[in-house]
């Protein structure tokens, strides 16, 4: 069943008949009049409820209009002629669904605050790169001289770290792996850690290392790690954790190591930086 709707408003003649009588009759009470009529009514056309805005007539571009799928509901808008799913869906249970409403991503927010995404790719930025022990890497370090957690050429083919999984977040190719570089501006929760020896002894070998942004900012206030090495067949871990404010949306993350001991080098075997998005800046 299909009732055709109400014209916002219609226009009288020209002329002598078009009083300020007529024009108060249409303002006041035709158009009003006509919207609840036209509201009524697309609860009778297919189970569709249009919502256009004042002075528009239903089924113009730019509207918007609930669609009836089964017992739920989902949000569209009228697009070049064509009423098109704008992502938002909403469940008899109470639940919202935003996204690809009928296909593999999306992110769900159940009706007691829970919110969970699903599918490859959807959630907040985060991103991982590793050191897993098959290519070492060695830093070359000058005597209280920070310097990026980086292969020197001697020991690991490109800068020795590996990507791990990536959303939102790059890890770079070509020679110069050894950052992770933001898309989104916000708070990160950091994490990294180190497994290390010296390639010379001496005793006691003091080690400090933590977060770099942009190889050239070495955070000390935040996240960084110290240990004493006792000899070149010692073999320490380091590690930390922080939350940092990256405002810019395109920073670069990487680990730096000092030795503020002497200018011996250090051969890290084991590695790892993790970030992830945790708010907005």
């Amino acid at each position: 069943m299909s009732v055709d709707k109400l014209p916002v408003f219609e226009d009288f003649p020209a002329g002598k008949d078009q009083t300020r009588l007529v024009s108060w009759i249409k303002s006041k009470i035709f158009r009003p009049i006509s919207r609840r009529v036209n509201f009524l009514l697309s609860l009778v056309n297919s189970g569709f409820v249009e919502i256009p805005a004042d002075d528009v007539i239903p089924g113009a571009n730019g509207n918007w209009r609930w669609r009836h799928d089964d017992t739920d509901l989902v949000l569209q808008r009228k697009v070049a002629g064509t009423w098109t799913d704008t992502g938002i869906k909403m469940f008899s249970t109470g639940n919202v669904r935003i996204g690809d409403v009928d296909g593999s991503t999306y992110l769900d927010v159940e009706n007691d605050g829970d919110t969970f995404w699903v599918g490859a790719g959807s959630g907040l930025p985060y991103s991982h790169m590793y050191v897993d022990g098959t290519q070492p890497i060695r830093v070359a370090m000058t005597k209280d001289t920070p310097t990026e957690v980086k292969d020197d050429g001697t020991s690991s083919v490109d800068d020795g770290w590996l990507a791990g999984d990536l959303n939102l977040i790059t890890f770079p190719t070509g020679g110069t792996e050894h950052h992770l570089t933001i898309s989104k501006a916000g708070v990160y929760q950091i994490s990294w850690n180190l497994s290390f020896k010296m390639v010379t002894g001496a005793a006691n070998t003091q080690i400090h290392a933590g977060l770099a942004i942009d190889s050239t900012t070495f955070r000390r206030d935040k996240c960084e790690g110290h240990r004493t090495i006792s000899n070149n067949t010692d073999t320490g871990n380091m590690s930390g954790s922080c939350m940092v404010d990256l405002p810019n949306g395109n920073e670069e993350l990487s680990l730096w190591m000092e030795n503020t001991t002497n200018n011996n080098d250090a051969d890290i075997s084991h590695g790892s930086l993790t970030i992830v998005m945790v708010g907005g800046t």
